[in-house]
């Protein structure tokens, strides 16, 4: 609790307005849950939201946390979370849009209204997909892995043809009034960049032939 404390009171001072409060994965070396006082997030959620200052983001799973025996269960966790004091959310990464509206209509109807951000992973390389998801029980369509497989051997050609489709999955959700987006980077900048600029293309003003 001393460090916890210690660290908001530094991001604080540092003008930092928002946090994204996280339990964390569990080490490999810890067996069972973990003890004390902040063995879930909403435990961390409770405490921000008592320092004050802060809005707090969290998690969610829209096709639930690895953890979680199902679903609705990990749906009451974020229930949880969000009475504990959460402010908005950004979801664990997705491929087909049907998860995040149907996760969207069951939140809405258990009165969670906080803003729900969808988290996007740029899907430059289904094998490294592949391995990320499935330490997170993120579940990439089987259409998707037949059409990306074509470009097995041609990592160029795999890389554009999956980003044409995450950025087609974007421009769903922004028609469909999510506009705000969230994108995993994983310390890289051209995917994203690219992404942005094809969902939220920049229009030039017109300029009068004197070029003023």
């Amino acid at each position: 609790e001393e460090s916890i404390k210690m660290i908001l009171d530094k991001y604080k001072a540092a003008g930092v307005d928002n946090l994204m409060a996280l339990r964390g994965d569990i080490p490999d070396s810890m067996e069972g849950r973990p003890k004390g006082k902040f063995c879930y997030a909403s435990d961390i959620v409770r405490y921000i939201k008592n320092y004050g200052h802060f809005g707090i983001g969290i998690a969610v799973y829209p096709q639930g946390h690895i953890e979680s025996k199902s679903r609705e269960d990990d749906l009451e966790y974020t229930k949880i979370k969000v009475d504990s004091g959460a402010d908005f959310a950004i979801t664990q990464m997705f491929f087909d849009n049907r998860y995040y509206y149907d996760f969207m209509e069951k939140i809405r109807n258990m009165n969670i209204n906080i803003p729900v951000i969808p988290g996007i992973l740029p899907l430059t390389n289904l094998y490294k997909a592949e391995k990320f998801c499935s330490g997170c029980g993120v579940a990439i369509p089987s259409s998707l892995k037949k059409k990306l497989e074509k470009f097995k051997g041609n990592p160029e050609d795999m890389a554009k043809a999956g980003l044409d489709t995450t950025i087609s999955q974007c421009r769903d959700l922004v028609d469909r009034g999510f506009s705000h987006l969230h994108i995993f980077t994983l310390n890289k900048s051209a995917a994203p960049k690219r992404i942005v600029e094809a969902v939220y293309p920049v229009k030039k003003p017109p300029f009068s032939s004197g070029g003023c």
